[in-house]
């Protein structure tokens, strides 16, 4: 959090948000101050944050290089915030810190939403009008660059980010020849020990450093001993280009963060991650409504292993040959799903490669279809409530595309199925 001096405004008295925090985390902080940002998990009994670290949790750093291609410059961050009328709900409390930084130029608000019935942190960054990230100069283009710390607390932690191919340990699983500085992650990173880890969702930022900034090292041998995350938020490298006038510098950067009991397979991190990056949609429908679905709740697919995800589902693009469900594996566990589509009558299920031709039959049972997939795969099916499986296997005998060879799934190592 940024420093904060001065008496803060707030429209309800400050023990309320310090209590509500207790209720949570038995929050350690001086609130008031904000001078600390340590947070105690009551249910795992640690300390999610490092007091040792000489960054705070969601501190903004601005790394202004000595010339356009160095790696070395100077390290400097914001500090005369003031707090800002915080919003207490009875599920959420949210409070908010601001300021007009002259260094960089930009105002900054940071907001911080907290929740009674789950160990998750919002994080909202806005930056404007951030001055020093613009010039019309190509020298000086790479030069300004904002991060932000997260020092979390996890001992002998080992930290990992999603990627679109599986899961990727810094250093261990990089190829010596590729930049150790950062990691690209898909949904989410997370620090973990076999007894507990914290795990962040960023939305916009997805390049991260471990252990330290590590800004144009081109290392290739770089291991963290440190499992502090940074957040590398910003660049000026398209000032003059995208960027045309300082006015154009602004950007809201959201994070989310949770404790996990257990290590980073425990069923949590990657459902986390994904619910983050694709959260629910509620639309709300006055009076009630006409139909024959449940009045109560109903699901028009239910998955039934909880490290698969549903990634897709879409009309075949061969007309009348039923839909497309593509699954995916996230956790490096072979799984046995059930897929349960029970508001519509099945006919039969197929596995088909990526052009969407058959390859063989999926057991159907009612309106459930059960399948095997491995370990950080995509599997491609094809449930059908149209066909028989006569008809299925009289259209093998009309001219078809060439049957496409077993495809790469996540990590290579996968075919692709359709459902």
């Amino acid at each position: 959090m940024l420093h904060v001096e001065g008496e803060p405004h707030v429209a309800y008295p400050l023990r309320r948000i310090e209590q509500f925090l207790r209720r949570l985390f038995d929050h350690r902080s001086d609130f008031a101050g904000m001078e600390a940002a340590g947070g105690y998990d009551k249910q795992l009994k640690r300390e999610l944050v490092d007091p040792r670290s000489k960054q705070q949790f969601n501190q903004m750093i601005y790394f202004h290089t000595r010339s356009r291609d160095s790696a070395e410059g100077d390290f400097y961050s914001p500090k005369d915030a003031k707090m800002q009328p915080g919003k207490p709900g009875p599920v959420s409390a949210s409070f908010s810190t601001q300021m007009d930084d002259p260094v960089t130029g930009a105002a900054i608000t940071q907001t911080v939403t907290l929740y009674t019935r789950t160990k998750l942190i919002d994080i909202v960054n806005k930056i404007e009008h951030a001055r020093a990230l613009y010039s019309d100069k190509y020298e000086d283009r790479y030069r300004a660059n904002i991060f932000y710390a997260f020092p979390v607390d996890v001992p002998g932690g080992q930290p990992r980010a999603e990627y679109a191919g599986g899961v990727v340990r810094p250093y261990k699983d990089q190829l010596r020849w590729g930049s150790h500085d950062y990691l690209n992650v898909n949904h989410w990173v997370d620090v973990s020990n076999r007894d507990f880890g914290v795990t962040m969702a960023p939305q916009e930022a997805s390049a991260v450093s471990f252990g330290e900034i590590r800004y144009s090292k081109f290392s290739i041998d770089y291991e963290p001993s440190k499992p502090y995350l940074f957040s590398y938020a910003w660049s000026n490298r398209m000032a003059g280009l995208l960027i045309l006038s300082p006015e154009d510098c602004n950007a809201t950067l959201h994070y989310s963060f949770m404790s996990h009991a257990g290590d980073w397979d425990s069923d949590t991190v990657t459902r986390f991650g994904w619910e983050t990056a694709s959260p629910l949609e509620a639309s709300v429908i006055d009076g009630a409504q006409r139909g024959t679905l449940p009045a109560r709740e109903a699901s028009f697919v239910r998955v039934s292993a909880p490290n698969v995800e549903l990634v897709t589902l879409k009309n075949s693009e061969q007309p009348g040959r039923g839909w497309i469900l593509r699954l995916v594996e996230t956790e490096g566990r072979d799984a046995d799903v059930t897929v349960d589509v029970n508001h519509f009558d099945l006919a039969l299920a197929e596995e088909c490669d990526l052009a969407e031709d058959d390859r063989q039959p999926i057991p159907v049972t009612g309106n459930q279809v059960h399948l095997h997939i491995g370990k950080i795969r995509l599997c491609n099916c094809s449930p059908d409530r149209s066909r028989t499986a006569s008809n299925a296997r009289d259209r093998h005998s009309y001219p078809s595309r060439q049957r496409q060879p077993d495809c790469a799934g996540m990590a290579g190592r996968a075919r692709r199925r359709r459902l």
